[in-house]
């Protein structure tokens, strides 16, 4: 994971969080020359432990997309690590309340309460509104954009490839998976 991440820093590239692109994309904010947004899907334990002092070390902030369920688990992240990536000045996202397959979810009280009440959880912790969430599993649909959007959310990404971006895409953000060799890393900026 250093590697990469020195290497984003040696080759001028600048972290941004989707707020920062959703200003751009509706306010004209500039947006550095080589911007790049480093997201880490579900609260796992390790993204505070490893990537946590690389993301200081380089001076890059990134985006923690967390279902409310998971947290104090094992192996995930615990409320207290919340707060500190959060102090840190690193972005918590929303990610539902159990990481449900939202597309099968037909209730719809059922799927405001995942997407809205996953987002209520975060921001009683935090002590400030959230902005920015993910789709579990990537796949969404038109309801999941509406209950989205109606919860107070500014952006949506999902999993499916891509790195161009409209004021249209903001509640359909593609993402790269960072690929487990550096030379495709490499390839994929």
């Amino acid at each position: 994971m250093e590697e990469e991440f020195r290497y984003l820093s040696d080759n001028g590239y600048t972290s941004i969080t989707p707020d920062d692109l959703a200003n751009a994309l509706t306010k004209g904010t500039p947006l550095p020359s080589k911007p790049v947004m480093l997201t880490f899907d579900d609260g796992w334990e390790v993204q505070y432990k490893d990537a946590l002092p690389l993301l200081k070390k380089y001076h890059f902030v990134g985006t923690f997309y967390i279902y409310t369920n998971a947290i104090g688990r094992n192996h995930y992240l615990t409320w207290n690590e919340v707060k500190a990536l959060d102090k840190a000045g690193m972005e918590i996202a929303g990610h539902t309340k159990s990481h449900p397959y939202l597309v099968k979810i037909t209730d719809e009280n059922v799927l405001q309460d995942e997407i809205a009440g996953g987002k209520r959880i975060i921001e009683e912790q935090l002590g400030h509104p959230i902005t920015a969430f993910a789709v579990p599993f990537g796949h969404y649909n038109e309801q999941i954009i509406r209950v989205a959007k109606d919860a107070g959310y500014t952006t949506l990404r999902t999993t499916y490839p891509g790195v161009i971006y409209t004021k249209s895409d903001l509640f359909s953000l593609t993402a790269q998976l960072a690929p487990e060799r550096f030379a495709e890393f490499k390839g994929m900026l």
